[in-house]
């Protein structure tokens, strides 16, 4: 495993995310300056047929704690956060989405729980969420629906398990040996495994607001009910962490 030599890695995840990628790299450099935080940032371009390629190399030419991973075809967001971890060498690795539905400054609220807790996720289903932009309402009863079955199945206590806004401590890069979901229910399979490795996780509320160009189909929502499935009889084999 690299050495670790920095505070914070923030990971974003992009595919064809051409128009919005600069805005929000930008975004989290001013932070981590405004902030006074040692950190990086890394980009993983999962194969996109935009622009994507030639934006993050203006990018990088002006921008020194950019890091790029560009996939040859689109793979999953799974496996594009995967990737992204695997690279980081930040103390905690933040995860968040390149239309910055929760912006970066959220990590200022996450701090006061960083010595508690080896794992910090957005909601935007807890007391004290704010949702600025809402989702449609076929959305929403999905999300909820989904989450029930989630809950049933894995047996996670949370409100909230697909919100893009994630913290992971550096040592609980062991769950990534695990890690088999590529698609959007690859998270439930990173948490479910924390929590049968015996990792702590603390839900947190977040300032959200949708995003009407989401790459969410419909038809995705049935695959990742049953990605949960799998999720389920996946972790049985997962040891609990002594």
């Amino acid at each position: 495993m690299k050495t670790l030599n920095m505070d914070l890695s923030v990971v974003i995840p992009a595919y064809n995310e051409s128009e919005v990628i600069t805005r929000a790299v930008r975004h989290v450099d001013e932070f981590l300056v405004k902030e006074h935080i040692d950190g990086e940032i890394i980009v993983v371009n999962d194969g996109s047929t935009d622009e994507m390629g030639g934006v993050l190399a203006h990018i990088k030419n002006t921008l020194s704690p950019l890091k790029i991973i560009s996939f040859s075809k689109n793979t999953g967001k799974g496996a594009a956060c995967k990737a992204g971890f695997t690279a980081s060498r930040g103390t905690w690795c933040i995860f968040m989405d390149a239309d910055e539905s929760t912006a970066i400054n959220t990590w200022n609220t996450f701090k006061p729980f960083t010595q508690q807790f080896d794992i910090l996720i957005g909601s935007r289903a807890i007391a004290g969420a704010r949702i600025l932009k809402q989702q449609s309402i076929v959305r929403v009863l999905a999300g909820k629906l989904g989450n029930k079955w989630i809950k049933m199945i894995t047996g996670l206590p949370f409100y909230d398990t697909q919100c893009g806004f994630k913290a992971f401590h550096e040592h609980t890069k062991p769950l990534l040996a695990y890690a088999q979901v590529n698609g959007w229910a690859f998270d439930i399979g990173w948490l479910a495994t924390a929590q049968k490795m015996g990792f702590n996780i603390k839900e947190l509320p977040v300032e959200w607001h949708n995003d009407t160009t989401s790459l969410v189909r419909p038809i995705d929502y049935p695959r990742v009910l049953w990605e949960v499935v799998k999720i389920k009889f996946h972790i049985i084999k997962i040891p609990a962490r002594a």
